[in-house]
This record gives structure tokens, C-alpha cells and sequence, in this order.
């Protein structure tokens, strides 16, 4: 609760705040009610609500950062979502798939749920390291977002991009390092 109470004195956009377990935390960077273009960041292995707000950097830094570049970059009406909505899985627990199973069905529920709210609105999911595998779990049995994102991925159990069940129009896209 005084995590929590810390938080709002910071005047940070907590959307869901879940402290049972390693805890579940969501949090918005920009202004959601009139937001036209939407992105959910979500993460890798090894991120809880006790490394939520490590410094500036980090997976909340990193959709911090990701928000202000947009803003910079002059696209209008932009919220980032820092989308810690599963129990990420740690060490040895990553090569297995059961945080991927157990958290996609919530990732798709939080989209539709952005999707419906008033207004026409582009929804991009990006899938960071394991996230990508959450993401593309959702994505292949349906995801209403207009793009998904695979960053650092180690794998989407999708076997082509044509497998992702989007929008209509859809586009799927995957980031890629030189030493990848």
C-alpha cells in the first residue's frame, strides 16, 4: 500500500496495481482518455513490481523513453502502456512456456479492452525478449491490435507472420541487431 500511495504522490497513471505474488503493475505514459495511437510494452523474464521503477532505465524506463521519443517525433494523441500484466518468468522458468500460457489471455482481454474504449484508436503491442512470446501467443489466436512488434525475440510460436489473427490490415514487424 505505501508503494502504491508513493506512486500516486508521483502523480504517475497507475492502471492496475497488484501486489500479491512477484505483483502485477500497469502503468501509462501519456494521456490514455484522449490517446488515438496506443502502445503496449510488453516484457521479458525477470521484471516484477520490485524492479518496476529501478532508475531510468529498465523495462518502465524503456516505455518511458518510448513515449517521449513519440512525442518528440510529432505523433499526436500518444499513450505507452508499460504492460506488466503476467508473471514474468525467472532463470531456468524462461526456456518453458507456462508464463507465456497463463499471461496471454490477459493481454488479450487488456487490448480489447483499450479497443473499446471511445473512438477509433492504433493499437501496437510490442513484445520485448520473452514478451514476444507472450505476444505472439495472443496474436495467434486473435489480438485486436493493428501491429505487433517482436523486439530481442527468442521466439513468437507463430510460424509466419501470416499467422497473427490482427485488425484487418494488420502488419506484423520484428526488430533486428546486427549481432542477432
Amino acid at each position: 500500500a505505501a508503494e502504491l500511495e508513493r506512486w500516486r504522490a508521483e502523480n504517475r497513471q497507475i492502471l492496475h496495481f497488484d501486489a500479491s505474488a512477484a505483483g502485477r503493475v500497469i502503468e501509462v505514459f501519456g494521456d490514455l482518455e484522449t490517446a488515438t495511437n496506443i502502445g503496449v510494452v510488453v516484457p521479458g523474464i525477470t521484471n516484477d513490481r520490485w524492479n518496476f521503477s529501478d532508475g531510468d532505465g529498465g523495462f518502465r524506463g524503456n516505455a518511458r523513453n518510448l513515449h517521449d521519443r513519440s512525442v518528440e517525433l510529432g505523433i499526436d494523441n500518444v499513450a505507452i502502456i508499460a504492460w506488466l500484466g503476467y508473471d514474468t518468468p525467472d532463470g531456468a522458468d524462461a526456456v518453458l512456456r507456462r508464463a507465456a500460457v497463463a499471461g496471454h489471455d490477459d493481454l488479450i482481454d487488456f487490448v480489447t479492452g483499450m479497443d473499446s474504449m471511445s473512438g477509433r484508436r492504433h493499437i501496437a503491442v510490442i513484445g520485448h525478449s520473452y514478451g514476444s512470446l507472450v505476444t505472439g501467443m495472443a496474436a495467434g489466436v486473435g489480438l485486436e491490435a493493428n501491429e505487433v512488434v517482436f523486439v530481442g525475440s527468442p521466439g513468437t510460436s507463430l510460424n509466419h507472420a501470416d499467422d497473427a489473427i490482427l485488425k484487418p490490415g494488420g502488419s506484423v514487424w520484428a526488430g533486428l541487431a546486427h549481432a542477432d
